[in-house]
Parts: structure tokens; sequence; C-alpha cells
């Protein structure tokens, strides 16, 4: 039996980098499973550290990607420490002039995996200049195999269908919406797949 916790995380402001890795350090030690799931675009509270008041979406997202190596190294970290595997909260990483929304499979001996989301949504595309990734990953982890869709990617289902097909055995949707409209309409999708 594998031991999954979600987490309904809140990005906030935050004075220093120490403070964000405190916070997430203490979110993972008490979250008592064997995977850690962090929702979609948990990683722009990399852009909310200091002084980041006045930024627009595409601000953020150029922020975020300017540290978003250090976030994925951060739950490597808290990954080994804890003897856990993570799923960590995506976050937009530079691709070009654009970005993709990056998602890391973190496993408690130091592997990583990423997975890009495939589809943004209009959204993603037009405010934070967001583009598709490129494909799918499967990851083979002591847990089983874990494939990774990140939100919209779930109203999708041939995307779902090949990780299944592939042989994944456990599949991960992040997510973040703004309303309970959205939050269903991913749920259903998921519970579709």
């Amino acid at each position: 039996m594998i031991r999954v916790a979600a987490a309904a995380y809140g990005c906030e402001r935050l004075p220093d980098w120490a403070a964000l890795e405190a916070k997430l350090d203490d979110w993972v030690s008490r979250a008592g499973a064997d995977l850690l799931v962090f929702p979609e675009y948990a990683g722009l509270e990399t852009a909310l550290v200091g002084n980041a008041h006045g930024l627009t979406p595409e601000g953020w997202c150029a922020r975020a990607a300017e540290r978003a190596e250090e976030w994925a190294a951060l739950h490597v970290r808290l990954a080994r420490k804890h003897g856990v595997h993570i799923l960590a909260g995506s976050a937009p990483v530079r691709e070009g002039e654009r970005f993709v929304n990056r998602a890391w499979l973190c496993a408690p001996d130091g592997a990583v995996g990423v997975q890009d989301k495939i589809i943004p949504t209009p959204y993603e595309r037009t405010d934070m200049a967001v583009v598709g990734g490129s494909g799918l990953n499967l990851f083979e982890t002591a847990l089983g195999r874990i494939g990774v869709l990140i939100c919209y990617d779930s109203e999708f289902p041939e995307l779902a269908r090949r990780l299944v097909d592939e042989g994944a055995r456990i599949l991960f949707v992040p997510f973040c919406t703004d309303n309970r409209q959205g939050s269903l309409r991913v749920r259903y999708c998921c519970q579709a797949r």
C-alpha cells in the first residue's frame, strides 16, 4: 500500500529563501506519506520571495524561471532528508523567449525526472507566454510506474491513455484553478481517466 499526501498549498510572500525552505521542510515533515504531491504552479512562490511587488503574470514567470533549478534542488534535498517521493509543485522554466510549465518528481535516492505540461491553457499562452512541452514521461520508481499530467492535460484522454498503455500504475494530476467550476472540471476529468 502506498500512502499519498496531496497538498492544498498556499503561496505567500516570504522574506527570503530560508523562510521558503523552512516552510516546505515543515510541510514535508508533517505529511506522513510515501509520496507527496504539490499543486500546479506552487513554484511561483519563488517569485514572491523578497521584494516582488508589481509583477505582471509574465513577470512572475520570468522571476520564477530564474529560480527553477534552485526550486527543484530544494525538493531533491527534502526527498532525501525525509525518505519520500515528492512531486514538486510545477514552475515556469525558460525555453527560449517563452516558458514551459514543469513539474519535478524527486525520489529519496536523489533521482529526479521532469514532466512539462503538454497543452497550456489559453490564459497561459497569452498572459504568461507558456508553450507546451514536447512529450510524456513515465517514471520508474520504487513505488511503481508513475505518470504525470498537469492540470489541463487531464482533459485530453489520449494523453492518459498513452501513459497507461506504456505501463503507468499511478497517474498524478497537479492542478491550479481559480474557481469551483475549474476544480470540478479537473476532478471529473481525472475520475474519467
